[in-house]
């Protein structure tokens, strides 16, 4: 399927545990997806969130993620947005950002 914009609405595909779902936003919704759960060395968390903005014409991304290991905790957190009259989506960066709790206390 295609991205669509149309009356209000963008549609648009995004992959699931390797599935392709089709989401539907109307202006200034948001749509969020989480999953997670134990690892073999501790656990993760990972949640990805798409708002429409108000206008429909960017269609905002926000990706955080934190999990713990070993070494302790760890996480990233990234912005993006594209344009809804652009196909397929193409994504620019906003921000970005990564922790990492032991190269912080060895001073990585």
């Amino acid at each position: 399927m295609k991205d669509i914009y149309k009356e209000g609405t963008f549609t648009f595909t995004y992959r699931i545990n390797g599935r392709s779902s089709e989401v539907e936003l109307k202006h200034g919704e948001e749509w969020e997806w989480e999953s997670g759960g134990p690892t073999d060395e501790g656990w993760e968390s990972i949640r990805t969130t798409f708002r429409l903005s108000d206008c429909g014409k960017f269609l905002y991304r926000e990706s955080v993620s934190q999990a713990q290991d070993c070494d302790g905790r760890h996480g990233s957190h990234a912005e993006h947005v594209a344009f809804t009259n652009v196909t397929p989506l193409k994504w620019e960066r906003i921000s970005d950002r990564q922790y990492d709790q032991f190269a912080e206390l060895m001073n990585y």
